[in-house]
């Protein structure tokens, strides 16, 4: 996510800038700026008014800065290298850079830039080396002021990386063309193609014949780049924080047949506020240690987040449960009343449903009764007497009775398996004895009364 300020600074020698941008609607517009003549070389007099500068503008030094030093502190060497591993290619470097620099390489601060290349398995590489111990006066400085620095870049790179996003779409961009930028009496000149560097110098200037040195320098730059490359110029674009920048632009003019475009709302920590954005080419001059220190302190920074960002959630969760909890509980307690205040009510009409089920069922049995003397009397035919009829619980019946003939028993049995309330039907026994005259047969039946 894009910062909404960010804090900018250059630091040259013989002054300072500082500026505040606020990120509005994808651009980035100054708030505050701040400036003032120093020596780098006076390290407390220079972070006092440094300081002083700051806070007089109320730049808030809350938020880290990101640095800016002037080409013209820097050597940069370019390579075309048969390696495409970094490891390789810094090993490679680091030799060259022994043989061509008066300075052992523990006192540089080195960073390679790797490009494509036409030849395959070679990359282009433009390595950036500064001396070490003016990074360090710097970051001594900066700490004296009580500025908190998260990177130190390069300004040629910055400018790059601005001239591509406001140019990327004109016809003019893969040609050929001369980025000046001036800030004070520091001058960058970066002559790019296509969106990459083909030559950049940086000089710092005499005040007091600013124009006769600064048109020397710019036919020097050109000599230079015509001496190295075959390409040809088309356009200059003067950038910068001067009120006489087009006073200079007609001085080129005077000199040159090059096309002139001149922004003046374009410079340096502009540009260098721009270079937040993702995907931009950067390099980070601070020493290797503190660029360590700053990667650590930032996982930890972000652990720590992590961590309460975590707690706060789990306490979210914690308090909507314990408002759920008490939320149920409250509910719980409100039906709970309600059943005490129906219990004596639900008691009684438990009594009642008691006795009205116990009166059906005797009202059922009754009815059941009814059916079976009904059913028996309908099947029972003539010359059949009954002595007994007894019903069990266990809804068995047993008949004991008389008859004239078996056969009419018999036909009786075969009647009651037959009806729909009987079941398993069975005589148990028949026996026969005179009465008087006649002969009679008494008999035993038992069943099983169906269930409904």
């Amino acid at each position: 996510m894009k910062k909404k300020t960010v804090n900018t600074i250059i630091v040259a020698d013989n002054f300072f800038q500082a500026a505040v941008y606020n990120f509005k609607k994808g651009n980035f517009y100054q708030q505050a700026f701040a400036n003032a003549f120093v020596d780098p070389a006076q390290k407390e007099t220079s972070s006092k008014i440094i300081k002083s500068a700051c806070q007089e503008k109320k730049i808030d030094f809350r938020n880290n800065f990101l640095v800016l030093i002037p080409r013209s502190h820097v050597t940069i060497k370019s390579f075309e290298l048969p390696s495409t591993s970094a490891n390789e290619i810094k090993q490679m470097v680091n030799f060259q850079l022994q043989s061509s620099l008066p300075y052992r390489l523990e006192n540089l601060i080195i960073q390679n830039l790797m490009y494509p290349s036409s030849k395959e398995g070679y990359l282009r590489v433009k390595t950036v080396v500064v001396q070490k111990e003016l990074i360090e006066n710097l970051i001594e400085i900066f700490k004296l002021a009580a500025i908190k620095v998260s990177r130190i870049d390069l300004s040629s790179v910055v400018l790059i990386n601005r001239f591509k996003m406001v140019y990327k779409k004109e016809s003019f961009f893969k040609e050929t063309s001369l980025l000046i930028d001036i800030e004070g009496e520091g001058i960058d000149f970066v002559f790019i193609k296509n969106g990459q560097i083909l030559l950049s110098r940086g000089v710092s200037l005499n005040k007091d014949n600013f124009k006769e040195d600064f048109l020397r320098e710019i036919k020097k730059s050109l000599s230079l780049f015509s001496h190295k490359f075959q390409d040809k110029l088309l356009l200059i674009f003067l950038w910068g924080r001067r009120p006489d920048l087009n006073n200079l632009a007609d001085l080129i003019s005077g000199h040159t047949d090059l096309e002139i475009q001149v922004k003046e709302d374009e410079n340096l920590l502009k540009s260098l506020a721009y270079s937040t954005y993702e995907g931009k080419e950067k390099i980070n001059l601070l020493p290797g240690l503190v660029r360590e220190k700053q990667r650590r302190f930032l996982k930890r920074k972000n652990f720590i987040r992590i961590i309460l960002f975590i707690a706060v959630i789990v306490i979210f969760l914690i308090t909507g449960l314990f408002f759920d909890f008490k939320e149920k509980q409250k509910q719980l307690n409100d039906i709970n009343y309600q059943i005490e205040q129906i219990e004596s009510d639900a008691v009684e009409i438990q009594q009642k449903k008691l006795i009205i089920e116990s009166a059906l069922m005797n009202q059922a049995q009754t009815l059941q009764s009814l059916e079976i003397l009904g059913e028996l009397y309908s099947i029972t035919a003539p010359g059949i007497f009954f002595n007994s009829f007894s019903l069990t619980p266990a809804e068995s019946a047993i008949i004991k009775g008389q008859a004239e003939e078996l056969d009419k028993i018999l036909e009786f049995v075969s009647k009651l398996e037959s009806s729909s309330l009987f079941e398993n039907v069975e005589l148990k026994y028949t026996s026969k004895r005179r009465l008087k005259k006649k002969e009679i047969i008494d008999f035993e039946i038992a069943f099983f009364i169906s269930s409904p």
